[in-house]
């Protein structure tokens, strides 16, 4: 606008009414449509910040998520789904540039026709006498502003690639493959697991977190493994799943290499409840479906939880199984958490079971009733459990 008025003072004072006309009709049609543009503008800008704000947080989760989710075999229902909140995003923002750049078009057709019609006036009066070279010289001044514009659709558009280039890197990091994903099929014969001389150290530590670790659990069998905090408990169950690659030594389920067959195949036989497992910023509801089939029923769902004993405190919630559990559950206690993650394992019914410190937040009554659900569950399937 100020460069509006100061182009039109320029040019009224030396061209009077001529260009005062055309001005006048210039700035009548510039605020036309702009006005036209602006009814939609503010809405659509607010669905595109919307929709970022939904697909980073998606992303974000995603991440912090990511061994929860590879452990229950749902990676690449997860990368379609960051690709369906993506697609989201950019339909959103192509709406959003279109009534941004016919704004921007009927701005820059204002500017372009003043200085067009404005150079052929004073340049006419330069060959007149009426005008000096210094006049020419002032107004072509004027139209560097237009450049501002030009300016910031350039910045805009680098800020766009830099939102792709970070969900591309959400992306790339949940289709990592840690093991082989395109190799045969696990072959489930009753759950036998066989550890053979391995060994592992993470990272940046001197010390092996395990070394030459031997471990054979015969099919359908119950076994609990009890060692002191940092003993690399943990660390069986991730290199069981893939999650984690021995340095040395081999994997074997149902003997069958977990190095030589597909680790997705693998894990959606797996059901785990991890010490570090999370929960989604989403409804209990979603959170106890998200890993079990998608026909599963919402009668299905209060059933799990009633074995996990969690039944009554979801309906007790503001809006029962519908509630919003906040970020990693943080709207729940410990206990409540565990047992939303054991209620996620009943559903999913998995053929081999790994527990651990699964019930370590609950208390005694509540603890011996749920452990008698998953021995009932899971009577004739293999158990590992962690202490």
């Amino acid at each position: 606008m100020i460069m509006l008025a100061t182009s039109a003072t320029f040019l009224i004072r030396k061209h009077r009414q001529f260009m005062a006309l055309d001005l006048l009709v210039l700035v009548v049609g510039y605020f036309i449509a702009q006005r036209r543009t602006a009814k939609n503008l503010p809405k659509e800008l607010d669905d595109y910040y919307a929709s970022l704000r939904n697909m980073e947080a998606y992303c974000r989760e995603s991440i912090r998520c990511w061994e929860t989710i590879a452990s229950h075999s749902k990676t690449t229902a997860t990368i379609k789904q960051h690709g369906s909140k993506v697609d989201a995003w950019v339909k959103q923002w192509d709406r959003y540039l279109i009534y941004f750049y016919i704004g921007e078009f009927s701005a820059s057709m204002v500017q372009i026709s003043i200085f067009t019609f404005g150079l052929l006036l004073i340049l006419n009066d330069i060959f007149n006498e009426r005008a000096t070279p210094g006049d020419l010289v002032a107004f072509v001044g004027y139209w560097q502003n237009i450049t501002t514009s030009l300016v910031n659709c350039k910045e805009t558009k680098t800020s766009i690639l830099e939102k792709l280039l970070g969900a591309t890197r959400g992306r790339r990091l949940l289709e990592m493959p840690v093991q082989v994903e395109h190799g045969p099929d696990f072959d489930f014969r009753g759950g036998a697991v066989d550890f053979t001389n391995v060994e592992f150290s993470y990272e940046g530590k001197k010390d092996s977190t395990l070394n030459g670790l031997y471990l054979q659990i015969a099919a359908g069998t119950k076994v609990s493994i009890v060692r002191k905090s940092g003993s690399g408990k943990s660390t069986m169950l991730k290199l069981l799943l893939g999650l984690l690659k021995p340095s040395s030594g081999h994997r074997r389920v149902d003997n069958q290499k977990v190095e030589d067959i597909s680790i997705s195949s693998l894990r959606s036989h797996i059901g785990i409840v991890a010490q570090n497992a999370r929960l989604f910023n989403q409804s209990v509801m979603d959170n106890i479906r998200c890993f079990a089939n998608q026909d599963v029923t919402d009668v299905e769902v209060e059933n799990a939880c009633r074995r996990a004993c969690i039944h009554q405190t979801i309906k007790s919630l503001p809006d029962g199984y519908r509630t919003k559990i906040g970020d990693d559950g943080q709207n729940l206690s410990g206990g409540q958490r565990q047992r939303l993650l054991i209620a996620r394992l009943f559903l999913q019914n998995p053929d081999i079971v790994v527990l651990d410190e699964a019930t370590s937040a609950l208390d005694v009554d509540t603890k011996a009733s749920v452990q008698k659900a998953i021995r009932e569950a899971f009577l004739n399937m293999t158990v590992i459990q962690i202490e």
